[in-house]
């Protein structure tokens, strides 16, 4: 309505046409759209307003000088839209005039949707398009559906998505699974986890390394926080390992009970010892290790393989705690040293192969030569189907520097026996001379008895997940705690000495995969952290660690030890032949060679 010169308002022609906007109106940029008609006293037109300031995530800054240019009070994104879209400038051209235009493009794959993105635009189209189509409300949970374990019942719990939980979960990935740490750059797995989350931050091979560090720091504190806490003394392996870097390195693992009797072990050093490997040196970084650990008061045993620098190691170990230990020795040093029990069985087992290696002679060249050819495999195998043995089993090769591939041997030749002696039957000319006799393959049946001995003894003093002292120290004690308080306590601290350094050897076969000639690049630091922090967080995240065996566990231990016993007494009173007898006189005679907790296990 327009003002009449009575004072009485009037219909303007123009009404009618106020509310029709043209295509080139609707077209323009609502910065740069014309302005409404000026009344008819007006002679000229007013100037456009200045446009207003747009909001761009990644040029905030460019925003802000505008923003202070038009007058305008800057505006910082924070709609959580912007989780879910991206800005894109673009620019439109309308009579020959250029115009800049923002929009917002969604990140879902297979969503190509767009709106308009200015200020004044709002995000309510933002909002619905996402509520709608993806199911996302602000300050709404999603729902994660899932099933338990070994049950067909299906659970919903809420889940709320943090990205760094989910970065820390990606570097854990990385160093639980000896992944290189350039595989955050790799392509097509950047493209997956784009696909279901095209605003995941993907970081450099740089960043990851520098975060791996940084978890190894906070797991260091927190271990080191918990073993202030530990009451009772701690028993330690060592052992050396050589990279294919060329560089050796010292793995240090200490052993314990808990409060709830069962055993744990952590590696605590896996460090870069440089220069000669002298058992003054080998000393001076274990007990550095201590001293940091602070744990060097509380240590009861160190077991270590028979080197001899190692003996010079653990004299100068002794004398640095009884001159610094204000007496934390047990008996002063008297338990300290104990030996590595498998090293010393496979000192033992190599030494009596040597004195009988041409006895199996003939039974390791007829493995060698059917191993060796695909189609004498195949006719072994194929007498083996019709004698009805099992064809996957496969034969293991013996290994020279290794005793217990003999006894692998052996045993899988043994199972193939009448294999091996239909193929001799089929093909005389071929495997006649290499054949053994069937007086050698009683020789064999009778040394794989023998070595079997000393597998079985090195599988059950190899564990770390249960203390072998438990075989003479029954898992009772724990429910003697208050009854007998001191004596339990010295039990607990006796049961997590180890009889064997293969605690530490483990850490050996997870660094070779660390370090492989692919990645052998990577520094002494970074080695050190990335395994100490995968024992760790293993150890943390297992839901039964080195739990004690109980009494039942304990008697089928004990009943492998009886079984090789009364195996002996058959063997005698079968009446086998002299020469049966006389080497299994050899091979206890050389029984006598091992500690005393060895004699026990296998004395007859």
């Amino acid at each position: 309505m327009a003002p009449t010169e009575d004072g009485v308002s009037a219909p303007t022609k123009g009404k009618a046409k106020a509310k029709t906007k043209t295509v080139r109106q609707l077209l323009a940029p609502p910065t740069a759209r014309a302005p409404a008609p000026a009344p008819a006293a007006t002679t000229s037109p007013a100037p456009p307003p200045a446009p207003a300031p747009v909001n761009i995530g990644e040029d905030d800054q460019d925003d802000e000088e505008q923003a202070h240019l038009s007058g305008k009070r800057y505006k910082k994104c924070t709609s959580h839209v912007w989780k879910y879209f991206t800005k894109k400038k673009e620019v439109i051209e309308v009579d020959g005039k250029q115009y800049e235009q923002l929009w917002g493009y969604c990140n879902f794959a297979r969503c190509n949707k767009r709106y308009r993105a200015e200020g004044p635009c709002g995000t309510t189209a933002f909002k619905s398009h996402l509520r709608s189509k993806h199911s996302i409300v602000e300050g709404q949970q999603q729902l994660n559906v899932g099933k338990n374990t070994g049950s067909e019942i299906a659970h919903i719990v809420p889940f709320k998505y943090d990205q760094e939980v989910s970065l820390r979960k990606l570097n854990l990935a990385i160093t639980m699974h000896e992944y290189p740490f350039n595989i955050v750059e790799h392509e097509y797995l950047v493209d997956f986890i784009e696909s279901l989350r095209p605003s995941f931050p993907i970081k450099s091979r740089v960043t990851v390394r520098k975060e791996i560090i940084d978890r190894y720091l906070e797991e260091k504190e927190t271990l080191y926080a918990h073993l202030k806490t530990i009451k009772c003394r701690f028993s330690a392996t060592m052992d050396m390992w050589t990279s294919c870097q060329n560089k050796e390195y010292m793995c240090v693992t200490i052993h314990w009970i808990d409060d709830n009797w069962r055993i744990q072990k952590r590696i605590i050093g896996f460090f870069n010892v440089k220069g000669r490997h002298t058992g003054a040196k080998l000393s001076e970084t274990f007990s550095e290790v201590m001293v940091k650990w602070y744990i060097e008061k509380r240590l009861f045993a160190l077991t270590l393989d028979n080197a001899s620098s190692n003996e010079v190691a653990v004299n100068d170990i002794i004398s640095d705690l009884k001159e610094n230990g204000n007496g934390s020795l047990v008996c002063d040093g008297l338990f300290f040293h104990v030996r590595c029990a498998c090293h010393i069985l496979n000192l033992v087992a190599r030494d009596g192969l040597k004195v009988i290696s041409e006895t199996i002679s003939k039974v390791k060249s007829l493995v060698l030569a059917v191993k060796g050819s695909p189609l004498q495999w195949e006719e072994l195998m194929k007498c083996a189907t019709e004698a009805g043995l099992d064809t996957k089993r496969g034969i293991q090769i013996d290994v020279s520097t290794r005793w217990n591939s003999t006894y692998l041997m052996l045993r899988d030749a043994l199972y193939y026996k009448d294999a091996f002696i239909r193929l001799k039957s089929s093909n005389r000319r071929r495997y006649a001379k290499i054949s053994p006799s069937s007086v050698e393959w009683e020789k064999a049946l009778t040394i794989y008895g023998c070595l079997k001995k000393f597998y079985d003894l090195t599988e059950i003093l190899s564990g770390t997940s249960y203390p072998t002292a438990n075989l003479f120290y029954r898992a009772w004690w724990k429910n003697k705690r208050e009854e007998y308080p001191i004596l339990s306590q010295i039990v607990r601290d006796v049961m997590a000495v180890q009889v064997s350094t293969v605690a530490s050897e483990s850490a050996f076969s997870a660094a070779g995969r660390v370090v492989d000639p692919y990645r052998s690049r990577l520094d002494p630091e970074m080695v050190h952290a990335l395994i100490c922090t995968k024992d760790w967080v293993a150890a943390a995240n297992a839901k039964v660690v080195g739990l004690i065996v109980s009494d039942l566990e304990v008697d089928a231990l004990t009943n492998v030890v009886a079984k090789l016993k009364i195996e002996d007494k058959d063997k005698e009173g079968n009446g086998d032949s002299r020469r049966t007898m006389r080497m299994q006189k050899t091979w206890r005679a050389m029984g006598t060679l091992i500690p005393d907790i060895m004699d026990d296990l296998m004395s007859s």
